[in-house]
């Protein structure tokens, strides 16, 4: 409400004969000032309540955008629990952020544990999820966040999912051709404000990639290799076409090294049978299983055209499991260079 100071009607009346006509007229103006005074305080006043408040307990964004391979998603500002559809590279970035993982498709076996890392920000309580996740599991544990490591899971079930929780995709882009986990980890770990944690991993990966170099450098420059990956029973495999998506081709490039038998697709699997056996060449092959049980190889070990390939007959033959040489982030990258090395040093 306007505070207004009434001036008396006869205010500016001239004074009679009994009055000072200079004291009378000081009377006026005073008045006339206190009026404008009081009037202008409380225009200010109102004026002040009406404008937005700027203190620290103003309304602040609960979201922030982030753009993955869907396009831009609002991402929640306060994160704490959170589930991994792909327990890969979606896992390690939960994990650098210091996120609870409530529920997770466990990518662990025998032989292959998580790293230390990964397996810390495992809640006790957390869900394993299927391989294909049931949408109605995934919205009981209430998370804040659904992580996926890939666009695949995306189109199956983003509808779904993104009617339970925020949902990103840990990459930016779905074109299959080769790329660095490096360009897209960091950028997630920005854009969801641990930048500073992202550089010092990946600093520490850079180091041992450069050591891998270092270490084997005439190897590397002399030796093919092949990744060949078992079925997941066991019973026989393929190799890998180059692999340069995933974390095993990715350290192989990185330090100048390349693949016996290049392929196109990462999908297509050369088979090991009598039509091929002639492309199966490489002066390395690394054989990789989901677990490595006793009798991971037993199967592929017994297979009479596994044993006519020039690295096996030589004993130039790795051992791997499928966590560390396909998918991940830099805690898996870190284990696969220990994977190459072993590799290369078979050939020195």
């Amino acid at each position: 409400m306007t505070a207004v100071l009434a001036i008396p009607a006869d205010a500016h009346a001239r004074p009679s004969c009994d009055h000072d006509e200079r004291v009378w007229q000081e009377i006026v103006d005073e008045l006339t000032r206190r009026h404008f005074f009081l009037a202008g305080a409380a225009a200010t006043f109102a004026a002040a309540c009406s404008r937005p408040d700027t203190s620290e307990h103003s309304a602040q964004p609960a979201s922030r955008s982030v753009i993955d391979a869907r396009g831009t998603q609002q991402i929640p500002l306060e994160i704490t629990r959170v589930v991994c559809v792909d327990g890969g590279g979606d896992l390690e970035l939960a994990a650098l952020c210091g996120y609870e993982v409530v529920g997770y498709y466990d990518r662990s076996t025998v032989g292959a544990p998580y790293p230390d890392s990964m397996q810390a920000a495992i809640s006790e309580t957390a869900v394993r999820l299927e391989f294909e996740p049931n949408p109605e599991t995934i919205a009981a544990l209430s998370p804040d966040l659904i992580l996926l490591d890939s666009s695949y899971w995306a189109d199956e079930l983003g509808e779904q999912l993104t009617g339970i929780a925020p949902v990103l995709v840990t990459a930016r882009s779905t074109d299959p051709s080769p790329s660095d986990w490096r360009d897209d980890f960091t950028y997630f770990a920005e854009a969801l404000g641990h930048s500073d944690q992202a550089q010092v991993v990946i600093a520490a990966y850079d180091d041992k990639l450069e050591q891998l170099r270092q270490d084997h450098a005439a190897s590397i420059a002399a030796t093919t290799i092949n990744l060949f990956q078992t079925l997941p029973d066991g019973s026989g495999g393929g190799l890998l076409p180059a692999p340069t998506r995933t974390l095993f081709g990715t350290i192989v490039q990185a330090v100048g090294g390349s693949f016996a038998t290049p392929q196109d697709s990462l999908v297509d699997r050369l088979d090991l049978v009598p039509e091929t056996i002639d492309t199966l060449h490489g002066d390395v092959v690394v054989r990789t299983a989901f677990a490595l049980t006793p009798d991971a190889f037993a199967a592929l070990d017994r297979n009479p055209l596994w044993k006519q390939l020039p690295s096996v007959t030589r004993g130039h033959v790795s051992d791997a499991a499928v966590l560390v040489t396909n998918f991940g982030g830099p805690a898996l990258a870190t284990a696969c260079i220990d994977v190459v090395a072993r590799a290369y040093s078979l050939a020195e």
